[in-house]
C-alpha cells in the first residue's frame, strides 16, 4: 500500500518538475540578402535579461530560457531588427534561424548613420562589407587591402605585406579624392586631403561594417567625395561580457598579438569595450618594416530616449619608408626586394634615417536623441591630435635647402656657408626631419525627420584644423659656424597651416510605393590660412632666374561650393529594380599644391566634376543578388603632375601640379553574389574603366629656352587598371570554412602621355581556411585561420609610374625610366583566437 502511494506521488511530481525546467534556444543569424552568417549580432529573449551574441559563424546559444512561447529578437548595426516567435518545451532545445534585412537606420544599442545607402531605395552604386566578412578576412592589413576586391576599387601597399603605407584608388581617383569617414567623422587630412592608413593599424578589429559608395556618393560631410566615399562604423557593444585573445604569425616575420574585452550590458544601461594590439613585420621589400601599437577604448550609456557613445583610439607607429620603387635594371642587379630608399649597397644611410614616426589620438562623443517617434537628433563632437615626423637622408644636399638662414651668395650667385674653421661649403650630407604638430576639432549634427514614408535629414559641419610644420637637421656632415640644431632659426622651413570648414546639407528620400526619389544639396565653405614663421628654404630654394623672397607669407584662401544631387529608384518587381542619379561636386586644391616652393599659387582652380551620371539595375532573390551600373564622370581642372622644369613651383625633377583641361572617368561595374546550394556562396564582380584626357595641351619652357607643347588629348589617365575581375567562393560546414579568391587585374598606364611601358596584367589566387571549436578547453570558442596569399607564386607588379620629360639634345618628348612595385611571392599568415 505504501509502495503504491509513493509511486503515485512521484508520478504526480514529474510533470511539475518538467514544467519548471528551463530550455535552451540555439540558432543562426544571417544576412537576408546574401545568406551570409552575421557575427556580433545581439540576440535576446524579449521581456527577460537573457541574451547572447552570435559567433563568427553567426551562431548563438541562450540557456536557461523558461518554458513557453517567447519572442527572440536579433539586432545589429546596419540591419533592421527582427523578432521570431518560438515555443520552448520544458527541458528541451529549440533551433531558430533569423534573417536580418540590411537597413542602416537602426538605432540603439549601437551607433548608426542615416547617411548610408539602402538597397532598392537609395539610387547610388555601393557595396557593403559586413562584420562577418571582416572577421574572416582580416589579419593585420590596412583597410584598403581588405577592400581591394570590391568593384571599382584598387589598392596596394608599398611594403608588400599590406601593413603600413597602403594606397587606394576608386574609379581612377586617388585617395585624396575619396572621402573616408569613421563613425561619420571625416578622416582625410584637411591640408593634403590624403588618408594615411598607417595611422589606423588594427582598426578593423573594431569595425562592424563598411560601406563604399562609388561616385559623388551620399557623403555629405566634408568636400572630398569626388571619386566616392568610404564610411566605416566601429563595432557595437555586446549584450554579454566577453574576453578575446588573438595571436598571429606569418611570412616576413609578420606577427600580431591582441587582447580585447567587453563588459556586456550592465544594469541594462551601461557598456564598455577595450582593446590593445601590437603589430610588427619586416615587410617583403628590403627595410620596409613596421611596428605599430593600437589602442581602442569605448563606452556607452543608454537612456530611454538618449544614447551616448564615447570612443578613444590611437596607434603609435614607426615604419620604414619604401615608397621609392626600383627600375627593372635595379631589380635585375639587386633583386625584386630592392628598396632604393634603404640598402647596404647604394643607400646605407637610408637604413638609419628613412622612417616615419607618428601618433594620432582620436576622441569621439556621439549622442542620439529621440525627440519623437518621427524625429531624431544625432550630434558628434571630436578632437584629433597628431604629432610626429618623417625622417630622411640626402647625400650632398644643397646648403640653401637645409641651412637657408646661414647661407650667402657668391659673385656668381651660388649659395654657400662658412664652417667654424672658415671652410666654404656648398653641399653637405644631411639627415633631417619633417615635423608636424597638429590638432583638429569639430561638431557634426543632423536632424532626421520621418513623415509618413518619407525622410528628411538636415545637418551642419563645423571643423577647425591647425598644424605647425617645420624642418630640423638631425645630422649633417658639415655645418655652418654657430649652428644650433635646436634653435628655431635652424629650421629650414617653419610655418603654420590652418583650415576652417563650414558645411550645411539637406538630404531627402521620398517613397511612393515602388518609386523613390532622392534629393541632396550641400553647401561647403573651406578656408585655408598660412603663416610663415621664417623665410626658410621655401624662399631660397627657387629655380634659376627667380628672385628669392624676403618677406614672410601670411595668407587666406577661401572657397565655397554647392553640391547638388538628384536620383530616382524604381522597383519593377520584388526582385528587379533600376536607378539613376545626377550630381555635381567641387573640391579645393590641396594646400601642399597651393603653397609650393615659397609661392602661393593662384593658377590652380578647384577641381570640378561637372556631371556624374549613374545608371544602374539590380536583381535580388533568395539565392542571387546582382547589380550592374554605368558611370560617366565629366571633369574639368583635375589636378595632375606634369613636367615643367622652369615653373617656379617645380620640384627637383622638374614636375609640378597643374589643372588639366577636360578629363573623363567612365565605365561599367558588375557585382553579384549567389548561393546555389546550402553553405556555398559565390561572389563575382567586374569593372571596366575608360579614364582619359579629353582635351588638354600644356605649354612649358625648357631650361635651354625651347617652348614645348605637351598634348595630352585622348591619352589614358595613368595609375588605374583598365579592367578588374574578381571571383570568390566560400564554403562553410559546421565550424569549418574555406574561401578561394581569384583576381584578374588589367594593365595600367604609368605616365600621362602613355609613352612608357604599361604595368602588365596579372592574375593572383588567394585562399582562407578556418575552423571554429566550440566549448573547448574552457573557452566559448577557439578560432583558427590560415591566410594563403598568391598561392600560385606568380611574379607580377601591382603598380608603376614614370614621368613625361623632354630631351633637349634630340628635341623629343620622352618618358623617364619607369619604376615598379613588385608583389611578394607565395606567403601566409596564421591566426588563433580564444574567446571566453
Amino acid at each position: 500500500m505504501y509502495r503504491l502511494i509513493l509511486i503515485l506521488m512521484v508520478s504526480a511530481l514529474i510533470p511539475s518538475v518538467l514544467i519548471g525546467q528551463p530550455g535552451k534556444v540555439k540558432g543562426t543569424v544571417k544576412d537576408a540578402e546574401t545568406n551570409e552568417p552575421l557575427s556580433g549580432v545581439t540576440v535576446i529573449v524579449e521581456g527577460t535579461v537573457l541574451g547572447a551574441p552570435t559567433d563568427n559563424n553567426g551562431r548563438f546559444t541562450i540557456s536557461r530560457v523558461p518554458a513557453g512561447r517567447h519572442s527572440i529578437r536579433a539586432a545589429a548595426v546596419g540591419y533592421t531588427a527582427q523578432s521570431k516567435s518560438v515555443e520552448v518545451p520544458a527541458g528541451e532545445e529549440v533551433s531558430v534561424e533569423i534573417l536580418l534585412q540590411p537597413n542602416p537606420i537602426q538605432t540603439s544599442p549601437v551607433l548608426v548613420t542615416a547617411l548610408r545607402a539602402v538597397e532598392r531605395e537609395t539610387p547610388v552604386a555601393f557595396a557593403n562589407v559586413t562584420k562577418a566578412t571582416i572577421q574572416k578576412s582580416y589579419t593585420v592589413q590596412d583597410v584598403p587591402m581588405l577592400l581591394k576586391n570590391l568593384p571599382g576599387l584598387y589598392a596596394y601597399a608599398d611594403g608588400g605585406i599590406g601593413l603600413g603605407d597602403a594606397s587606394l584608388w576608386l574609379r581612377g581617383f586617388s585617395q585624396d579624392r575619396v572621402q573616408t569617414m569613421i563613425n561619420d567623422i571625416p578622416e582625410n587630412d584637411p591640408e593634403s586631403r590624403r588618408i594615411y592608413w598607417n595611422d589606423f593599424p588594427d582598426l578593423l578589429a573594431n569595425v562592424s561594417s563598411i560601406q563604399v559608395q562609388r561616385g559623388v556618393g551620399n557623403s555629405l560631410y566634408g568636400t572630398s567625395a569626388l571619386g566616392g566615399s568610404i564610411n566605416i562604423q566601429t563595432a557595437d557593444y555586446s549584450a554579454a561580457p566577453g574576453l578575446s585573445v588573438t595571436a598571429g604569425y606569418g611570412s616576413y616575420r609578420l606577427r600580431k598579438i591582441s587582447v580585447s574585452a567587453n563588459t556586456g550590458l550592465i544594469s541594462g544601461r551601461y557598456a564598455a569595450y577595450a582593446r590593445v594590439s601590437h603589430l610588427q613585420g619586416d615587410g617583403y621589400r628590403d627595410y620596409s618594416w613596421a611596428d605599430y601599437w593600437g589602442y581602442f577604448i569605448g563606452g556607452a550609456v543608454y537612456f530611454e530616449r538618449l544614447s551616448l557613445k564615447m570612443n578613444f583610439y590611437q596607434s603609435p607607429e614607426i615604419n620604414h619608408y619604401s615608397y621609392f620603387y626600383p627600375t627593372l635594371a635595379q631589380m635585375d642587379q639587386y633583386g625584386r626586394t630592392y628598396n632604393p630608399q634603404a640598402n647596404e649597397i647604394t643607400n646605407p644611410q637610408g637604413i638609419r634615417y628613412e622612417y616615419n614616426q607618428y601618433n594620432q589620438p582620436h576622441y569621439e562623443l556621439h549622442a542620439d536623441y529621440d525627440i519623437s517617434p518621427e524625429a531624431k537628433l544625432t550630434t558628434s563632437l571630436f578632437y584629433i591630435r597628431g604629432n610626429g615626423f618623417g625622417s630622411h637622408f640626402t647625400a650632398k644636399g644643397a646648403v640653401n635647402s637645409y641651412f637657408p638662414n646661414y647661407v650667402a651668395k657668391d659673385s656668381k650667385g651660388k649659395y654657400f656657408f662658412l664652417t667654424s674653421t672658415g671652410d666654404t661649403v656648398r653641399n653637405s650630407d644631411v639627415a633631417y626631419r619633417w615635423v608636424t604638430d597638429n590638432f583638429q576639432y569639430g561638431l557634426l549634427s543632423r536632424l532626421n525627420y520621418k513623415f509618413g514614408q518619407h525622410d528628411l535629414t538636415a545637418g551642419i559641419e563645423l571643423r577647425k584644423w591647425h598644424a605647425r610644420h617645420y624642418g630640423i637637421i638631425d645630422y649633417a656632415a658639415l655645418t655652418p659656424a654657430n649652428f644650433n640644431p635646436t634653435a628655431d632659426v635652424s629650421h629650414f622651413y617653419d610655418y603654420d597651416g590652418d583650415k576652417f570648414v563650414f558645411a550645411g546639407f539637406v538630404h531627402t528620400l521620398w517613397r511612393f510605393g515602388s518609386l523613390s526619389f532622392m534629393g541632396d544639396l550641400q553647401y561647403a565653405a573651406p578656408t585655408y590660412y598660412l603663416k610663415e614663421k621664417l623665410i626658410g628654404s621655401n624662399a631660397t630654394n627657387v629655380p634659376a632666374g627667380v628672385q628669392p623672397r624676403s618677406t614672410l607669407l601670411d595668407t587666406k584662401t577661401p572657397y565655397s561650393f554647392v553640391t547638388p544631387r538628384l536620383g530616382v529608384n524604381y522597383n519593377f518587381t520584388p526582385e528587379i529594380n533600376i536607378f539613376a542619379n545626377f550630381s555635381q561636386a567641387k573640391q579645393e586644391p590641396a594646400q601642399g599644391a597651393i603653397y609650393n616652393a615659397g609661392l602661393i599659387r593662384t593658377d590652380l582652380k578647384p577641381e570640378f566634376l561637372r556631371a556624374d551620371v549613374e545608371l544602374g539595375a539590380g536583381y535580388v532573390s533568395k539565392k542571387v543578388n546582382a547589380k550592374l551600373n554605368y558611370f560617366y564622370m565629366d571633369f574639368t581642372n583635375e589636378l595632375v603632375n606634369v613636367y615643367d622644369p622652369t615653373n617656379p613651383s617645380a620640384d627637383s625633377r622638374g614636375n609640378t601640379v597643374k589643372s588639366a583641361g577636360h578629363t573623363l572617368h567612365s565605365g561599367v561595374e558588375f557585382d553579384a553574389t549567389a548561393s546555389p546550394v546550402s553553405n556555398l556562396q559565390i561572389n563575382a564582380n567586374l569593372t571596366v574603366s575608360n579614364n582619359k584626357f579629353i582635351d588638354w595641351k600644356d605649354v612649358s619652357k625648357q631650361p635651354n629656352g625651347d617652348i614645348v607643347t605637351f598634348d595630352y588629348s585622348n591619352k589614358k589617365l595613368p595609375y588605374f587598371p583598365t579592367y578588374m575581375a574578381n571571383l570568390g567562393a566560400t564554403y562553410t560546414y559546421e565550424g569549418a570554412y574555406i574561401n578561394l579568391a581569384v583576381s584578374r587585374i588589367g594593365p595600367q598606364y604609368m605616365d600621362n602621355l602613355n609613352l612608357a611601358a604599361k604595368v602588365d596584367a596579372y592574375t593572383v589566387v588567394n585562399a582562407i581556411l578556418g575552423y571554429s571549436f566550440h566549448d573547448i578547453l574552457g573557452a566559448k570558442s577557439i578560432d583558427l585561420t590560415l591566410n594563403l596569399n598568391n598561392i600560385t607564386n606568380s611574379k607580377y607588379f601591382v603598380f608603376g609610374r614614370a614621368s613625361d620629360t623632354y630631351n633637349t639634345s634630340t628635341k623629343e618628348i620622352i618618358s623617364s625610366t619607369p619604376v615598379y612595385l613588385p608583389a611578394p611571392p607565395a606567403n601566409y599568415f596564421a591566426t588563433i583566437q580564444f574567446n571566453w
